[in-house]
Parts: C-alpha cells; structure tokens; sequence
C-alpha cells in the first residue's frame, strides 16, 4: 500500500491555480473584454443637449470644414432677437435668428451676417452622432514590429510559378478583380445632441461682401471648360485601326451608327384636306359620270377609309343595275355639276346641250371607266 501511495505523489500534477501568471492573463482577458463591451455600447451622456440644425451656403461650409477651423477657436455669435417682455407667449412674434462672424482676415471674402430662418420647429426623432476610434486599436495598427532574423537562403534555380493573392473575386467574363486588405477598426459611438430645430442660413444681401460671392459665382461660370463631345466617326482610323480594337463590331457600339431612315414609311397615304379632296373628287366626277372605290383610290392617293367617309357624303353607292358597286354623284349634286357645265358653255359661247347629250356623255364616261 505504501509503494502506490509514493508511486500516486509522483505523477500528481499541479493545479492551475498555482502556475505562474494564469490568474493575471485571465484577468487582464476579462478586465480587456468588458472595457470593450462599454466603450462599443451607445454613449448616452450628451442626450439631452439640444442641437440646432442649421443648413449652410456651400461657400461657407467648405470654409469651415478646412482643419484649421476646427480647433475650438471662435468662429462668430449667434443673435436671437425676441419679441417685447410684456406680450403673451402665443401673440409674440417669432424671434429673428442672425449669424454674425467674426471680422477676421480669413473671412475678407465671406458676407459677415446671415439670417437663419426656423423651417421646422418640432423636430421628432432626430439626433447628432460621433464616432472615433478606439485608442487601444488605433495603436495596434500604427505599431511597427521588428522583423527576426532570417537565413541567408540558397538562390533557386528552377523557375517557381508565385503565388496567386488569396483575396480576389471573379467577374462573370472571367476576368479577376483583387481585393485589398481592410482591418475593421471597432469605433465608440456618441450622441452629440438632439435636434429641436432644423434652419437654414441665407446671406444678408446688403453685407459689403455678398456682391463679391456673387461677382466670384458669375466669373466661375466662364472660367469652368465646358464639355465637349467628339464623335468617333469623324475622326479618320479610329474606328477601322489596326492597333485599337474595330469598334463597329462590337455589340455594344450601335450609338455610334447613324440613324436609317424608316423606309416602311414612303409610300403611304398621305391625308389632304377635306376640302381639297372634294374638289379633286367633284373633277372627278365631272369627267365620268361612275367610279369604283379603287379607281377613285387611285386617282386621289387617299387612304380608303378617309377617302370612303368623305365620298359618302357627296356620292351614293349603286347596288343594283348594271352600275352596280360604283359610285355616282347624289341627286342634289348632279343638279349642280350640269348647271356648272351649262354657264361655261354659255360663257364660251356655245349653244348649252340638252338632256339626251348628257346622256350620250355619260354613256361614254361609263365605257372609259370599264377599260380604266
């Protein structure tokens, strides 16, 4: 019994409460890990600060976005105007807001005084935020290790293919595209304030300096190259060169083909006027006495829908007798066309026909329009 017990004491290991340094690394792991779970929650110290959030002219917020400006030094005030002590609440006007700056040499060019007008009042549910880095990781990044010392090695004769970068994605033409290495550095974020207020500031018009913003904007206007566009076609042995890639065949380079004209387009029945085309369907009629729809559609050129609604209105379809599918003039129509012929055979001289002549004229015009 004795020999186990000694042989047991041997082998017994020791605990890992008694090795050097683990209590120490493991708190230092834990004491590391809640700091960051408190500095990567939402800071809620500045909640309640109220924030005016006023819109600038581009000019003066490029003004103020250079760094120098950005050191806490003064950059003007701001006046609020209220109303008089003695009115209500409610009656008393609305407070005027001014922007005055400073009267410093780096603001020569930039009107002094800017009126904020309140566009919103109540604003719901809308706040400022900041973010900066934590300073635990932004020393790790910006720490340089030094490099160990490695062996000379022995120069490789046969050639080795290298290494493809591991970070890469591929397009669907097969093309590679790498992309670089980003360490994501974890940031404390702030709420700067809460907005109550949302204006805009608009420069006074009779500041000394607001003619010089202007004058400087109409300058800018004829100062800036406009752009121009080159067509590819004009220039000679760009589109056919045998260096460059033929463009034209391309699928992708049919906006630089002119335009073809619709040839489906030529050929087709224009409409004339209505009036026109009864003068030109009463000389018709005056010629020969019956016309079929295609004759007459060839004679005017008109559409046969356009031409059939405004040929009923004068002439009248024979269904019947050996005229039958042609049209001919309405009654009150042919009166007219045979008192016509009659003045200008009075007025040229000649002795008006009878009835049975116009008979014979338009038997006449009847066998014209069948060899037609």
């Amino acid at each position: 019994m004795s020999v186990k017990e000694e042989q047991t004491q041997e082998v017994k290991l020791e605990s890992p409460e008694n090795s050097d340094g683990y209590d120490s690394d493991l708190e230092d792991a834990t004491e590391r890990d809640a700091r960051l779970r408190k500095l990567l929650n939402l800071d809620l110290e500045e909640a309640d600060k109220k924030v005016w959030l006023v819109r600038l002219p581009k000019f003066l917020a490029d003004k103020w976005k250079d760094p120098k400006n950005l050191n806490g030094q003064e950059l003007g005030k701001l006046r609020i105007t209220q109303g008089p002590a003695g009115v209500n609440v409610k009656e008393r006007p609305s407070p005027q807001v001014q922007i005055i700056l400073n009267d410093a040499p780096e603001n020569k060019d930039l009107p002094l005084r800017y009126d904020v007008n309140i566009h919103k009042r109540v604003v719901d549910n809308e706040y400022i935020f900041s973010e900066r880095n934590l300073k635990e990781y932004k020393t790790e990044a910006n720490e340089i290790a030094s490099m160990p010392e490695q062996p000379e090695l022995k120069p490789v004769e046969t050639e080795i293919d290298p290494e493809p970068p591991r970070g890469f994605k591929r397009y669907r033409d097969e093309s590679k595209s790498y992309v670089s290495y980003v360490k994501t550095i974890p940031k404390n974020t702030a709420i700067v304030g809460t907005v109550i207020h949302e204006c805009q500031a608009i420069p006074v018009r009779n500041d000394r300096n607001y003619s010089k913003v202007v004058e400087s904007r109409k300058n800018l206007r004829y100062v800036k190259p406009k752009s121009k566009v080159t067509l590819l076609d004009n220039l000679p042995g760009v589109i056919q060169s045998n260096i460059t890639p033929n463009l034209m065949r391309n699928k992708n380079s049919t906006f630089l083909r002119s335009e073809k004209k619709d040839r489906r387009a030529e050929g087709r029945a224009i409409r004339m006027p209505q009036n026109q085309l009864l003068d030109v369907l009463f000389g018709l009629f005056d010629q020969y006495e019956y016309w079929t729809l295609k004759g007459l559609r060839e004679k005017t050129s008109q559409p046969e829908a356009y031409l059939k609604e405004v040929l009923e209105s004068v002439a009248e379809l024979n269904k019947k007798g050996p005229y039958a599918l042609r049209y001919s003039l309405k009654p009150e129509y042919k009166k007219l066309r045979d008192a016509e012929r009659r003045a200008r055979l009075l007025a040229s001289g000649q002795a008006a026909p009878d009835k049975n002549d116009y008979d014979d004229d338009e038997e006449e015009n009847v066998e014209m329009v069948e060899i037609a």
